[in-house]
């Protein structure tokens, strides 16, 4: 019988589909007798069939509806029409546990409030008589009054019955497996709450409930599964085998909820505990202030790094040790001094698993005390605070998406971009205040006064505002006529009236080191070739250059340059392009680093097969930062910076032939023409930014296309020739480069990049923001307004196969693919795969890196060089100042 809507099932008529699973089809619908909405769940048509099955569904059925408990969704009743089965169940409104935790863990006392209730419906539902079988994030339903309705108590049980043992109980109580076959997305839905016992194919009781509980209840606290895999076979591997990683857990989790986890997530159910009221009490006593919070992490490792001209000192610190170490060398407010006995060096486990820090958000706090950075997994970001005299990190709620984090001057809070917003959080707090909307750019800096100034993208002066919020205003002024392009990675003085920055002149193609007052002045050089300031008082300035750290002296009050620059860190990582560097320093001698060098120098450009194997290209290692290759396969574009300067040049596969574009200054982002013929870039020819046309036979001189772009930006050529796309001020422009006219906005929400065309030019796919992380979209183009999501954990800088058929994308260290379908105006996905992962570039200053080369189905992709960022750790150094150099 086909099911749609606005058919008649008794005194039921269906409105809608609302879900569909393993057990069955879920649909909304109207109780014609009783005036109310319910859920009807169509059963599986093989139910008529077994006359066995279906007597003993229909006594379970009669079990089901006799719970009666507020945090369990009511069974109505069990009914037939026309030959098919289904159930009336409680209508829940609201939003599904999975999909919430789809955007990151809970706020521990959310958490803890949530899973409470959970217990006390399987309190009511075990009392009953009643095993779940089936609990996971997905079956909880959270109402828009924040309680919990937990759905399918039991019909795991109902719709298979209870064979004895063997491979029938192997698939009796896997029922999401046996129901919906071998589809992935089905299936590790259920098998990631499995209990060992589950896995092996074992009979069940209310422990299998326990340890869903406790897999979900480390899910809410963390954002991640606990046991998780690419395939079914590797998540029961897990379930079966591994250990959890408890060092996830949030350093504030309370002890009573860790002994609670590790004793819901026993392997052998016989060490299990056995009642949901067990759990709940744990809880009850973490929440009415129990035992406080423990510390549980990944203790610094031990490692040997450079520190000025000195070799490194191996340490291995407890956090007893650690703590008094940091007591004896701290030095006085007053100003840098160094202990007694040297320097002292420890590296921090920033990142664990797949994770890295993201090098440029390393952030101290002006007493030295506690230092932030943000972990990036995937496409999420999440910042992430360590009390130095501790051993573990602890992430900060809703920081989702941030970028540059800044501490106060008390160190009490932290400034940040996220989301399209400069936002402040006060630890402590469980929300951030947005102070204003602006592009993520050349970081933050806060001054005593609770003044903030901030670059509002890389390419523009800086702004200010109070740190209460309320107007946003412009603070420094760039001087066109000098070649500024930016002003980036500010550090107000104390005076709170000047700020250090770097800038980049495209007059000299180089950065330096200035001054500016934020009242709108103009910026003047203090130290040339240098950029990423930092006072610390009573009178030096850091700064880096050339992948190492220097110190020279300052008088905040005259606002000059003193001495020579002196050498203090050799070996720090360095990005060319804007100068920026990994290190933070506080005003009292503590020093964090990322060690390396100017990473830029040693890059190789490869192609990868779909299965991960790599092949280098015949180009030089160099700093490649982009690369494009051709429709036809012949020619690759690179973006490389040399000598000081970034060009674009045109290499020939089949010659091994480069060919620099004809144009004296700073030019990248290439981007070819359907036909090969033609490359378009950016340039700072005339100031920046224009984009401009070249025909690569040499014939032409090179064309403006659009010109005064505020912003360097990635851009897409339509495979029909006629549409150009660029992105500009956090949105996505077009212009029609056979009909002319005035350039139009196309993307404008989310602070949208990477844009690409199929290739029948018909569909446009990027990536923008999504409930705090980068997520690939889709839309008709050019009159589409409505985006199709393809990827389910973010993602970034897609590009099409040469059929259309599929999408790959980036995330993290990962490439994936999707099977695209499209069906008249409508188009479809399925779940994304990874096709491989490697220690390969995936952004250059926030645009694409990687190419795609239709003729062989391969990536072409640059690999880092073998310096650079590991991405999991970090030094820390307190009493820098006794290494200054005699």
């Amino acid at each position: 019988m086909t099911i749609e809507p606005g058919q008649q099932l008794l005194h039921y008529r269906l409105v809608g589909k609302i879900g569909e699973g393993g057990m069955g089809v879920v649909w909304k619908a109207v109780d014609a007798d009783l005036g109310r909405e319910v859920a009807i769940k169509v059963l599986p048509p093989a139910f008529a069939a077994d006359s066995d099955r279906l007597a003993r569904f229909e006594r379970e059925a009669r079990l089901l509806a006799s719970l009666n408990h507020p945090g369990i969704a009511a069974v109505y009743g069990l009914h037939e029409s026309d030959g098919t089965r289904f159930l009336a169940m409680e209508l829940v409104e609201g939003e599904d546990l999975g999909v919430r935790l789809s955007r990151g863990s809970l706020p521990i006392d959310d958490a803890l409030e949530l899973a409470g209730q959970v217990c006390e419906a399987l309190e009511a539902a075990h009392d009953a008589g009643v095993i779940h079988r089936d609990l996971k994030p997905a079956n909880v339903m959270l109402t828009p009054a924040g309680k919990v309705k937990v759905l399918d108590f039991g019909l795991a049980k109902a719709l298979t019955g209870e064979p004895a043992s063997g491979s029938e109980a192997g698939a009796s109580l896997s029922p999401t497996m046996t129901s919906a076959g071998t589809r992935a997305g089905m299936i590790l839905g259920t098998a990631a709450y499995m209990s060992p016992e589950q896995a092996r194919g074992k009979p069940v009781d209310r422990r299998a409930d326990i340890w869903a509980l406790g897999c979900m209840l480390f899910e809410m606290l963390t954002g991640r599964s606990i046991f998780g895999g690419e395939t079914v076979t590797d998540t029961l591997a897990a379930v079966v085998r591994a250990e959890p990683d408890w060092s996830a857990l949030p350093a504030a989790t309370p002890v009573p909820v860790r002994r609670a986890l590790r004793r819901c997530l026993q392997k052998d159910p016989a060490r299990r505990l056995r009642d949901a009221g067990d759990v709940r009490l744990e809880i009850e006593e973490a929440r009415g202030g129990g035992e406080p919070a423990e510390t549980e992490g990944v203790p610094a490792s031990t490692a040997s790094t450079r520190f000025g001209r000195g070799a490194g000192i191996l340490w291995a610190l407890a956090g007893a040790v650690l703590a008094l170490i940091v007591a004896w060398a701290w030095p006085a407010p007053s100003g840098p001094a160094g202990a007694a006995g040297g320097p002292v060096r420890f590296e921090v486990v920033g990142a664990t698993g797949e994770a890295r820090i993201d090098p440029d958000s390393l952030a101290m706090a002006p007493d030295g005390r506690r230092i932030a950075w943000v972990v990036v997994e995937g496409a999420r970001r999440t910042i992430h605070v360590r009390e130095l005299d501790e051993l573990a990190s602890r992430p900060l709620p809703d920081t989702d998406g941030a970028s540059r984090p800044v501490f106060s001057p008390d160190g009490r809070s932290i400034a940040f971009y996220a989301q399209g917003k400069l936002r402040r959080i006060d630890l402590g707090s469980r929300t951030a205040v947005d102070l204003c909307d602006t592009d993520s750019g050349g970081g933050i800096a806060w001054g005593p006064d609770g003044t903030i100034v901030y670059a509002d993208g890389w390419n523009s002066p800086l702004s200010r505002v109070t740190a209460a919020g309320g107007e946003c205003g412009p603070a420094t002024r760039l001087d066109p006529q000098d070649g500024e392009i930016g002003h980036w990675f500010a550090d107000l003085l104390p005076d709170g009236r000047h700020v250090l920055v770097s800038r980049w002149r495209t007059t000299l193609r180089d950065m330096s080191v200035a001054v500016a007052p934020i009242d709108g002045g103009q910026a003047r050089d203090l130290v040339p070739r240098a950029s990423f300031a930092r006072f610390v008082p009573p009178g030096t300035i850091l700064f880096a250059r050339a992948g190492a750290i220097y110190t020279v002296p300052f008088d905040p009050e005259g606002l000059e340059v003193t001495g020579p620059p002196v050498l203090l860190v050799d070996g720090v990582e360095q990005e060319w392009s804007a100068g920026s560097s990994p290190w933070t320093v506080s005003d009292n001698g503590v020093l964090a680093f990322f060690p390396g060098g100017l990473w830029s120098t040693k890059r190789t450009i490869v192609r990868v097969s779909r299965q991960g194997a790599e092949t280098p290209m015949e180009i030089e290692p160099g700093a490649h930062l982009v690369v494009a290759m051709s429709p036809d396969g012949r020619l690759l574009a690179r973006a490389q910076f040399e000598n000081g300067d970034t060009k674009v040049v045109i290499h020939d596969l089949a010659r091994g032939i480069d060919t620099p574009l004809p144009v004296d200054a700073v030019s990248t982002w290439p981007v070819w023409s359907p036909d090969a013929s033609a490359i378009a870039f950016t340039t700072a020819l005339n100031g920046p930014w224009d984009v401009y046309r070249y025909a690569v036979d040499g014939g032409s001189e090179p064309e403006a296309l659009v010109q005064g772009v505020p912003d360097q930006m990635s851009m897409a050529w339509s495979p029909d020739g006629r549409f150009l796309l660029w992105e500009e001020n956090s949105k996505i422009h077009m212009k029609d480069l056979r009909g002319g006219g005035t350039p139009t906005v196309l993307v404008s929400d989310g602070s949208p990049n990477g844009a690409t065309f199929s290739p029948d030019s018909r569909w446009l796919a990027y990536s923008a923001m999504v409930s705090g992380r980068r997520e690939v979209l889709v839309r008709r183009f050019p009159d589409g307004v409505r985006d199709y999501r393809v990827s389910m954990d973010g993602g970034e800088f897609p590009l099409w196969s040469r059929d259309g058929r599929e999408l790959l994308y980036r995330r993290g260290d990962a490439l994936l693919a999707t099977t695209i379908r499209v069906a008249g105006e409508s188009i479809d996905a399925d779940r994304p795969r990874v096709l491989f992962r490697g220690n390969y570039v995936a952004t250059s200053g926030d645009q694409r890196a990687w190419s795609y080369d239709p003729t062989t189905d391969e990536a072409i992709l640059i690999r880092k060089g073998d310096h650079e960022i590991s991405g999991d750790r970090f030094v820390v150094v307190i009493g820098w100042p006794d290494e200054f150099p005699e």
